[in-house]
């Protein structure tokens, strides 16, 4: 079942844990994004790691508009644990992620790091 085939205000998407929607694969989970910053990150051959993509969760219910929290990428507040539905993470790094985000789960806990400005130079 694609997830296009499930209605987007179908009541039982977070509360039944045999839904449909859990059982589908990362691929169609999460997806790879890459912006300006991600660019750059392949002009910083001084970088620790790198270059970087983001990964985005679709599963996300926030407003990817919201106002940027002072030092923070998205997000409303400061807190470092606030979840904004996306990361950086370094290019070399997306097979194993996404092999450990077969558990939709996976995302909140041990896996995402909150991206902060400055992150890529």
């Amino acid at each position: 079942m694609l997830r296009s085939d499930i209605p987007a205000n179908d009541p039982f998407w977070d509360v039944d844990p045999h839904h449909p929607a859990i059982t589908m694969p990362t691929r169609w989970q999460f997806c790879l994004f890459v912006d300006d910053n991600c660019l750059r990150s392949l002009d910083h051959p001084d970088l620790i790691m790198g270059p970087y993509v983001k990964i985005l969760t679709t599963d996300w219910k926030g407003d990817r508009t919201t106002t940027t929290a002072e030092g923070w990428e998205d997000g409303e507040t400061d807190n470092e644990h606030e979840d904004v539905g996306w990361m950086y993470m370094e290019a070399i790094d997306c097979i194993e992620m996404y092999r450990n985000l077969i558990d939709p789960s996976s995302w909140t806990d041990p896996y995402y790091s909150r991206p902060y400005k400055g992150f890529i130079p």
